[in-house]
């Protein structure tokens, strides 16, 4: 699954200009299906600003759909967690 991060990451724009706090931290984990579709989105811990956790759901929806799975995987799902932090955009 090379590149899914640096996919995400190119694609993420944080909300409006304001700075946000470096603390910030949301976690999430995808599901992804065997043809790269996201089938699931799932905010383990969000970090307590909305517009900071909505602009990574619409990232996730922006890049959908990833690569597919490789075949070597032998799966037919594959879930991937991600953290989002503020610095991750520098």
């Amino acid at each position: 699954m090379t590149g899914v991060w640096e996919r995400i990451k190119n694609a993420w724009n944080l909300p409006g200009t304001g700075s946000y706090k470096k603390s910030l931290e949301t976690v999430v984990t995808i599901k992804i299906r065997k043809d790269g579709r996201i089938v699931d989105i799932n905010m383990e811990k969000r970090s307590g600003n909305r517009a900071y956790d909505e602009s990574i759901l619409r990232v996730l929806r922006a890049v959908d759909p990833l690569p597919p799975i490789p075949a070597s995987l032998d799966t037919d799902a594959l879930e991937i967690g991600f953290r989002f932090l503020p610095g991750d955009l520098s």
